[in-house]
């Protein structure tokens, strides 16, 4: 005998559905804001000195939590939301370069020696310009999200210039403006865990007109 579903349990269901897919964003987006934080507070001089204690802690997270995001990106790809997933598998590759090329252990910052910054320079500069490209497809999200990837967008210019062009208080401005990234990037993780758990709370994190 053929059942049909009724309209409540399909808006459960889908309710459901999405419900788990904010659970399973959330991880996501404590490994981007605690990355993001650290290697803000790197370059910013903030609370991590001296500078060579900074580089190997950078050289440490940028490299485990870019395998970390790699990884959920890798996740979000395969629960066909591409975007996120594109996201995330880049911040990963960028996060993953990055500690390997101040990693001590790999020996590559010692064999570039005075052109380190540039080598960091040409790297924060590829990763700019994806984000650039990456905020046309956040125009359809919230203005959190839109904000987070805005603010990195500036942080990754900050660093990209000041090490480019040996300016060192432009890669501090972008260390600052990471930090502010990654907490706004932990306030939208707040407002996912604080919906999908049993208090059901909502935070705003707005909205377009336009938004899907």
């Amino acid at each position: 005998m053929s059942q049909y579903a009724m309209p409540h349990d399909q808006e459960t269901r889908a309710t459901d559905v999405a419900t788990r897919d904010a659970r399973l964003a959330i991880p996501n987006m404590q490994a981007f804001a605690f990355t993001t934080i650290i290697w803000g507070a790197v370059f910013a001089g903030f609370l991590i000195r001296p500078f060579v204690v900074g580089i190997g802690l950078l050289a440490v997270v940028a490299f485990f939590g870019g395998l970390a995001l790699f990884l959920g990106g890798m996740n979000e790809s395969a629960r066909e939301n591409p975007e996120m997933g594109t996201f995330f598998e880049s911040y990963g590759v960028f996060l993953i370069s990055l500690g390997a090329l101040v990693a001590p252990t790999f020996g590559i910052a010692a064999y570039l020696g005075g052109n380190l910054n540039v080598a960091v320079g040409f790297l924060f500069l590829t990763w700019t310009v994806f984000n650039a490209l990456y905020i046309v497809t956040a125009v359809r999200t919230n203005p959190v999200w839109l904000s987070v990837l805005g603010l990195l967008f500036l942080a990754s210019l900050g660093v990209t210039l000041g090490s480019l062009i040996s300016v060192p208080v432009l890669s501090l401005i972008g260390g600052w403006i990471a930090i502010v990234s990654g907490l706004v990037a932990w306030y939208g993780m707040l407002s996912r865990l604080l919906e999908t758990g049993p208090a059901k709370i909502e935070l705003p994190r707005g909205g377009f007109q336009h938004a899907p």
